[in-house]
C-alpha cells in the first residue's frame, strides 16, 4: 500500500505542477489541479497512515488523515463551486454600474444611460449591455460614440462584450434601471 501510495503521489505531484501555472486564470484548470492536489494530499497520507499503523498500530490515523484532506478539499472547492453557480445563474459580476454609468454619462454624444445589464458567460468575460440617449442623427454617427463607450468599458471595466441600443427620447425620462 505505502509503495502505490509512493508512485501515485509523485505522478500526481506532478502533474499538480504542470497545471499550478494556468489554474490561476481558468476555473476547468482551477478544478483540475486541486483534484490532482487532493489526490496528492491523499496518496501522502495513505503514506502517513501506512507507517503510523505499521509502526504503531494506530489505526485511527487512518480516518483522522482522511478528514483532514477532506475537509482541506472541500476549503479550496467552494470558491469554485460559487463561481460556477454565478456564471450558470448569470449573476452580475463585482462592477459599479452607477459608476458606469457616470463614466458614459462623460463620454461626448450621450445624453442618457438606462437599462444597464452587466453578468459573466465565464470567468474572464463581462458582458454589458444599455440603453444609450443621444442627440438626434444619423446612425452612422452614432457608431461613432460607440468607439470611446467601448474602450472605456474595456479599459476601466474589463468588459470583454458591449451591446448599445442608440435612443433619443425613449426611455430619457426613466429612472436608471439595472
Amino acid at each position: 500500500m505505502i509503495i502505490v501510495a509512493i508512485v501515485a503521489t509523485v505522478a500526481n505531484c506532478i502533474a499538480t505542477l504542470l497545471l499550478s501555472k494556468g489554474s490561476k486564470h481558468n476555473l476547468n484548470m482551477r478544478a483540475t489541479y486541486l483534484h490532482l492536489l487532493s489526490d496528492a494530499l491523499a496518496s501522502i497520507g495513505v503514506i502517513i497512515a501506512g507507517i503510523l499503523i505499521k509502526l504503531f498500530n494506530w489505526n485511527i490515523v487512518d480516518p483522522i488523515i482522511t478528514m483532514v484532506v477532506a475537509l482541506y478539499i472541500m476549503w479550496e472547492t467552494y470558491p469554485i463551486i460559487k463561481k460556477t453557480v454565478n456564471i450558470l445563474m448569470q449573476a452580475a459580476p463585482q462592477v459599479d454600474c452607477y459608476a458606469i454609468k457616470n463614466d458614459l454619462m462623460q463620454v461626448d454624444g450621450v445624453t442618457g444611460v438606462h437599462h444597464v445589464h452587466v453578468w459573466s458567460v465565464d470567468e474572464n468575460s463581462i458582458i454589458f449591455s444599455a440603453h444609450i440617449n443621444m442627440h438626434d442623427m444619423m446612425i452612422s454617427d452614432a457608431e461613432k460614440i460607440y468607439d470611446p463607450i467601448s474602450k472605456l468599458l474595456k479599459q476601466k471595466y474589463n468588459v470583454t462584450h458591449v451591446t448599445l441600443q442608440a435612443e433619443v427620447e425613449r426611455g430619457k425620462k426613466r429612472r436608471f434601471i439595472l
